[in-house]
């Protein structure tokens, strides 16, 4: 029997496609009148959850482009509060049916986060919205060239890779959260993973992660109607999303002038600018 499950996430608002599905989940768990427990890196302000019956507790830090220069090398690497948070809340309510579900901790919450869950080990669950859980770069890519990368994370040749979208010194930044991480995470008798693409499957394998261990969970979808939506008809392609470069924006403009056809987009970010000057009436 399930007493209660914990979500841990860096941020509590609807902000990203991983937090997205967190909050869902929260919500879902809720519906079957099970309680539940948001643990955030942020302040935790979300008023749906609230409304919800959702116990929230929250750290009260930003992300790490907000958090300053400073703090965000050291808290990046090791946050010691949000590990003590963590570790309080487990010693103040565990139980043997509490179960926890990790998604993201890359932001704020640091690797720091699996050595408090590790008491708890054997009733967690890993989320892997992306490849963080083995990649210092979180992508299994080549970031600046958009390149799959075949290496095997950690290794020298890994390391030597200058594949951050920054500077080759972010990437080395990177590899000490990853090997500070990799001391609190067994990778080898890793809990439960939760790939959200069978494609996953191959790259989280080659930085050790047993088969056994990772199960395939798509992206839920609603369906907007029951009714075949003849595309093939439609004259536009509408592009919804952060206009960043490992987004693709630039790929579906691309192919919307081989195709011939209007691309919309609606969206910000760093392709911004570019794109306007491509498809100025579209963005």
């Amino acid at each position: 029997m399930i007493d209660r499950v914990v979500i841990l996430n860096d941020i509590a608002r609807p902000m990203g496609g991983a937090t997205a599905l967190a909050l869902l989940s929260a919500h879902l768990f809720r519906a079957r009148a099970l309680p539940v427990t948001f643990i955030s890196g942020d302040a935790g302000e979300n008023a749906e959850l609230a409304a919800a019956g959702v116990e929230v507790v929250a750290l009260g830090q930003a992300r790490l482009e907000a958090a300053g220069v400073a703090s965000a090398l050291v808290g990046g690497l090791f946050n010691r509060p949000a590990m003590a948070m963590v570790t309080r809340w487990i010693a103040a309510n565990d139980t043997p049916g509490t179960v926890y579900h990790l998604h993201g901790w890359a932001q704020i919450l640091s690797p720091s986060v699996f050595k408090a869950l590790q008491p708890v080990a054997h009733r967690l669950v890993l989320s892997a919205h992306d490849f963080f859980l083995t990649c210092p770069n979180g992508s299994q890519s080549f970031l600046k060239s958009g390149r799959i990368c075949p290496l095997t994370p950690m290794t020298p040749a890994c390391i030597a890779a200058n594949c951050d979208r920054r500077l080759y010194a972010h990437k080395l930044w990177r590899v000490a959260r990853q090997a500070v991480q990799r001391r609190f995470y067994d990778r080898q008798n890793s809990p439960p993973v939760f790939a959200i693409h069978e494609a996953m499957r191959p790259f989280l394998m080659r930085a050790g992660i047993p088969s056994a261990a990772i199960h395939t969970v798509p992206n839920p979808v609603t369906a907007w109607t029951q009714e075949r939506i003849a595309a093939e008809q439609n004259d536009e392609v509408l592009f919804v999303g952060r206009l960043e470069a490992t987004k693709g924006p630039d790929l579906a403009a691309a192919a919307c002038r081989a195709a011939g056809v209007t691309l919309r987009v609606i969206g910000d970010g760093g392709c911004a600018s570019g794109l306007r000057r491509n498809i100025p009436r579209h963005c």
